[in-house]
């Protein structure tokens, strides 16, 4: 007896998404390959959503790749995507006069951007100490006067676009130099008006005792 069930067959075919360039440590970048039916044919614009999710995993990897342990795990307490690219920190010790444990620390902070950044009165300042394979948390002793909101504008003609910023870490002096790491966070105003927009850096000094 003959069967009146009918069936389908799908057919497949090949479809390749290619992403010219170098990826990580300059390998070329893979070829995607694509083994699915012809009735779900990838189309450009799904080509197109494939690539950008493909290089956005690419490129997590390529940036934790390229962090150092210490880098690593500080990630993973302040995100240091975006850092330093609003503002920067300056250095002001010297081979004469070197940063000391126990005692107040200058830095320059210097605008990179064209618009205001607004900070409050301690610059959102937080210091770390990278001991025992871990970050942590040190307090600052230094009382900033008058509370409220600070600035630092951008470069301009009578603006310079940079300020100090000082801070007092709360270490003991054991006899060995201690390499802390600084933090600051503002945020990015336009016209007057503040944005959703995140302005911080970060460095690293060596205390000295």
């Amino acid at each position: 007896m003959s069967s009146n069930r009918t069936t389908s067959r799908r057919f497949f075919y090949d479809d390749t998404i290619s992403m010219p360039g170098k990826g990580c440590n300059g390998r070329s970048l893979p070829i995607v390959r694509y083994n699915g039916p012809r009735d779900i044919m990838l189309t450009k614009p799904i080509q197109s959503i494939l690539l950008l999710v493909i290089l956005g995993l690419l490129a997590s990897s390529c940036i934790s790749a390229a962090l150092s342990p210490k880098d690593a795990a500080f990630d993973k307490l302040i995100p240091l995507a975006g850092m330093n690219s609003k503002l920067e920190f300056i250095a002001l010790d010297t081979k004469d006069s070197p940063y000391r444990i126990g005692t107040s620390i200058a830095l320059g902070l210097k605008n990179l951007t064209d618009f205001t950044i607004i900070f409050p009165s301690n610059y959102g300042l937080q210091i770390f100490a990278f001991q025992d394979n871990e970050w942590s948390r040190i307090d600052n002793l230094m009382q900033y006067i008058p509370e409220g909101n600070t600035q630092i504008s951008p470069k301009g003609p009578d603006t310079p676009g940079q300020t100090g910023v000082d801070f007092f870490p709360d270490l003991k002096n054991q006899g060995q130099p201690i390499e802390i790491r600084v933090v600051i966070q503002g945020i990015v105003y336009v016209d007057e008006m503040p944005t959703d927009e995140q302005a911080s850096a970060y460095i690293d000094i060596v205390l000295q005792p």
